[in-house]
């Protein structure tokens, strides 16, 4: 009996071993994944994004070589984003110089640019002194009829149409050489539900890529500094690295009552993409969790620190705030009042910038 029990105990011993390298867990695999819940900066910008709508008022809402138009068009997938990516033409560096014909315009030579509504047109005029580049969230221009007597000087001012977002597509055919010299891409896609892939095959190579062919400069899409948007933006021009985007500048948008969280976020996007940055939206507003505004003190302190970055760091090309409202529109857009650069006591027609505005555009 005892030699059995022997052979019987190895034979335990035997599945029991077996047994535990059959159940034995990698060491890679006790490793814990942890969710990102740090909230970005402007992470709760959502909340003017959403209300900007084009249709109705003032918000909504170098180049590299490119593949010729044919070609752009034909890399288009199907409308929903592609399992597999279609064959995309040599890659280049977003950040190289281009051979096309763009070239940089002569006015606007400070750093301000004019982030205009469409409403108080006919007041253009007297915030256009130092003839500062303009946009209005659109691909068109003002109807001569709505600006009256600013019509004239609105025609000297270098005005950038913007793709705020597939409805202005009915309207880019306008995007001809003369036109324009610039054009902002899709506002704040990562706000708005755009997916990377689908903007850049079904939008931005068909219909943006191209216009470098008609002299035009091309702007990344305008994504705010929170994670979420810089995670979109370097997801899209992943795709852009890839292919031949023609994009050789960036445009941003920042709110936060904090001036060293531009300074940061512009140190981080520059390092990530290598492009002159454009602040096309900034505004003094907090929208952490308490939501605390920004009050005059704030507003001063916070106004006071990014201007004097902005005008002494060579990586920012252009700054747009987001002021040159009424008190009553710019509460609707869930920004602060402080933020207000003009005065309209003398009416809708007749607005002039005040002491802020007067100061912005010095710039």
């Amino acid at each position: 009996m005892a030699p059995l029990n022997f052979l019987h105990f190895l034979t335990v011993v035997s599945l029991a071993v077996l047994q535990a390298s059959f159940d034995a867990i990698p060491v890679n695999a006790l490793a814990v994944e942890h969710s990102h819940l740090g909230r970005g900066l402007s992470h709760a910008h959502v909340d003017i994004a959403k209300k900007r709508d084009p249709s109705s008022k003032k918000c909504r809402p170098r180049p590299t070589s490119i593949a010729p138009k044919a070609a752009a068009a034909a890399a288009t997938p199907p409308s929903s984003a592609p399992s597999s990516q279609p064959s995309q033409p040599a890659q280049t560096t977003t950040s190289s110089q281009s051979s096309s014909t763009y070239t940089p315009s002569s006015s606007g030579g400070g750093k301000s640019l004019l982030a205009w509504s469409n409403n108080e047109q006919g007041s253009l005029k007297n915030f256009a002194k130092n003839k500062p580049m303009i946009y209005n969230w659109k691909v068109l221009k003002y109807p001569k009829g709505d600006l009256g007597p600013s019509w004239d000087i609105f025609e000297t001012m270098d005005f950038i149409p913007t793709v705020h977002d597939r409805g202005e597509l009915a309207n880019i055919g306008v995007l001809k050489a003369g036109y324009a010299n610039k054009v902002f891409n899709v506002n704040e896609p990562e706000i708005n539900g755009v997916g990377y892939e689908d903007w850049y095959y079904n939008v931005h190579v068909p219909y943006i890529a191209p216009l470098v062919h008609e002299g035009y400069q091309l702007f990344t899409p305008s994504v705010t500094t929170s994670d979420a948007g810089f995670n979109w933006l370097q997801n899209f021009m992943n795709l852009c690295n890839q292919g031949d985007c023609g994009i050789s500048a960036m445009n941003i948008h920042h709110y936060s009552i904090d001036a060293q969280q531009l300074m940061d976020a512009t140190t981080k996007f520059y390092n990530a993409f290598k492009m002159q940055i454009w602040l096309g939206e900034i505004g003094c507003q907090d929208y952490s969790g308490g939501n605390q505004g920004c009050n005059q003190a704030t507003f001063n302190t916070f106004f006071s620190a990014v201007m004097n970055f902005v005008k002494s760091d060579s990586r920012i090309e252009k700054i747009a705030w987001f002021g040159f409202f009424t008190a009553s529109e710019i509460e609707h857009e869930n920004v602060s009042p402080t933020n207000v650069m003009m005065d309209c006591s003398g009416g809708p027609s007749n607005c002039v910038p005040n002491d802020l505005g007067k100061t912005f555009l010095s710039y």
